[in-house]
Order: structure tokens, then C-alpha cells, then sequence
């Protein structure tokens, strides 16, 4: 990870825009780790070797973490998906918007990590961050990126640390979906 300049969690929150009030389940725990600092940064290719979504179990619902929650497994299982619903349907239209105008979608993620090696989990937009992953344009991106030790113990970051008694994945239902590439046909 590039790191730029420190930045007030002020403008990281602004950065967040207007979210359904369900999202202070994922801001909240964040705001008790005293030693959590924000900076400007870029994605660099090496990232993306221990890039994950946000631990959440609605992507093993949807079809979307068969194994890991590793942003390059789920870009694999996105374009071999035979299945369709509102987060792969969203997912396809934002590849659609940026394979025209890149900025036509805020492309600035928010991102979480121990230290500057990682792992790395995007804690706001996932979506976003499969669909640029998806079109190789998220090395280089600039994103938000919050450091702390903390990190290891914030549940929305769990699965990004496979070998931590933090990742139990046994209450998360895999569902396959690797039967025909429905993704890219309706590109």
C-alpha cells in the first residue's frame, strides 16, 4: 500500500456519504480503537494478494465466497456465477458504468488493516472494489486507509485472517455457483 498523507476520520466518514443507519454496526466498533490513524493511499499490485471484503455473510449467501473472502477469489467467482440477484445485478451494472466514465462512480474505498503489510479489508465498497478488481483498474486507485492493531479483533474484518481463531466460517452457508459463466453472457 501507497501511503499518503494523514486525514481526519472526519473526512473518511464524509467520504462514506449517506448510508442506511444499519452501516454504525460496521463504523462503531472502529471508534473504540484508540490507536486507529487514517491516511490517503493507493492500491499497489502486491495489495492485492491479501485484499478482502468486509466480513460479511451475505456474500457466502450470495454466491459470492465460495472458499475465501479474498477480493480475487470473489472476482473469479463473480465471472463463473449462473445465478442472479440485487448484489451481482449492482455488481454488473458498476462494471457497465466504469467501463465507460471511471468517474461516474466514486471510486475512493475505505479500507482496514493491523499494519501497512496487512491484510487488507474493505470495510466500503465492496461492490465497487469487485466490479474495478473485475475490469483491472484498481491498482493505483486512491482509497482511504485506517491502521491499527485493533484490527485483528474487529469482527467485519475476521475473515481476512484465515489462520486466526477470529475466522470461523462455520456459520456461513456456501453456496456454489460455478455451473456456467451467466456474468459474462449478460455483459
Amino acid at each position: 500500500m501507497r501511503i499518503g498523507n494523514q486525514v481526519n476520520i472526519l473526512e473518511v466518514w464524509r467520504n462514506w456519504g449517506n448510508h442506511p443507519e444499519g452501516r454504525r454496526m460496521i463504523l462503531n466498533p472502529l471508534l473504540s480503537f484508540g490507536d486507529l490513524k487514517w491516511y490517503d493511499g493507493k492500491i499497489e499490485e502486491k495489495d492485492l494478494k491479501q485484499m478482502y471484503i468486509i466480513s460479511s455473510n451475505d456474500w457466502t449467501e450470495d454466491g459470492l465466497c465460495e472458499s475465501s473472502f479474498l477480493l480475487e477469489e470473489v472476482v473469479k467467482s463473480l465471472e463463473n456465477c449462473n445465478q442472479l440477484n440485487d448484489k451481482i445485478l449492482d455488481i454488473m451494472n458498476k462494471v457497465e458504468c466504469m467501463k465507460s466514465n471511471l468517474s461516474s462512480i466514486n471510486t475512493k474505498l475505505i479500507i482496514v488493516a493491523p499494519n501497512l503489510n496487512g491484510p487488507f479489508t474493505i470495510i466500503e465498497g465492496n461492490r465497487r472494489a469487485v466490479a474495478l478488481r473485475h475490469l483491472s483498474r484498481i491498482v493505483n486507485l486512491n482509497i482511504y486507509l485506517g491502521i491499527s492493531q485493533q484490527i485483528r479483533n474487529y469482527p467485519w474484518a475476521n475473515r481476512s485472517f484465515p489462520n486466526s481463531n477470529n475466522s470461523n466460517n462455520s456459520n456461513n452457508p456456501i453456496i456454489a455457483t460455478t455451473e456456467g459463466p451467466l456474468f459474462q453472457a449478460l455483459l
